[in-house]
């Protein structure tokens, strides 16, 4: 999964991508994480989390939104 989402951040590097996981490591490779639970009637969105990006990919993800244009 690592290798995966290295290779998916590295040659779409201007995509934004969804990932519907549960395994907490997936959160390294994410700027926000939105937790849904079941709940009666459907499920509900319970939390909207924005997380600080890994030691060393700030830099990447800074250059990503200034080239967007939301930097």
């Amino acid at each position: 999964q690592e290798h995966l989402l290295t290779v998916i951040s590295e040659r779409m590097s201007r995509a934004a991508f969804v990932s519907i996981a549960h395994r907490p490591e997936l959160q390294a490779f994410h700027q926000r994480v939105l937790v849904f639970e079941h709940r009666l009637g459907g499920s509900q969105l319970t939390q909207d989390n924005t997380v600080a990006p890994p030691p060393g990919r700030l830099p990447q993800i800074l250059s990503w939104l200034r080239a967007l244009g939301t930097a």
